[in-house]
């Protein structure tokens, strides 16, 4: 919170903010993540309950993807949306190295599989969407 006090940090967030009016996501990106980033890896570890790669692979991104959402609302409450940005652009990145390292438990398992790749491919166009429509326009304010 030391560099949330600072006022490159408030210049930044604030900016993220003017371009979060300026440029909004389209409604159904949100959407999409809930349903590909939250809901399916949900059913699927609820489906298949007795399968141990859960434990490895399932387990971690959901609890990983819980902390990222708590983190999310508590710094969209102190900071304002654009401090939503950053913390996402972190975890998804760090959530790209994750997943990337989960391939190795599932490798056999061709659903496991998928899934991970989907998610690769998920949380890789989320850091691109977040670089292209947020922090380049960032770069052009300063």
């Amino acid at each position: 919170m030391i560099l949330a006090k600072t006022n490159a940090f408030r210049d930044i967030i604030s900016n993220l903010n003017i371009i979060i009016n300026r440029e909004p996501l389209p409604s159904f990106y949100f959407e999409l993540f809930i349903i590909i980033g939250l809901v399916a890896p949900i059913i699927i570890r609820i489906v298949n309950k007795h399968i141990y790669i859960n434990k490895n692979v399932l387990d971690p991104y959901l609890i990983f993807l819980l902390g990222q959402i708590i983190t999310e609302i508590l710094v969209v409450k102190l900071l304002g949306k654009g401090g939503g940005v950053v913390v996402g652009f972190l975890f998804s990145s760090l959530r790209l190295g994750q997943l990337k390292s989960l391939v190795n438990h599932c490798h056999k398992n061709l659903i496991f599989l998928a899934f991970i790749y989907l998610q690769l491919i998920l949380w890789s166009v989320n850091c691109i969407q977040i670089i292209g429509n947020r922090f380049l326009y960032l770069i052009n304010m300063t």
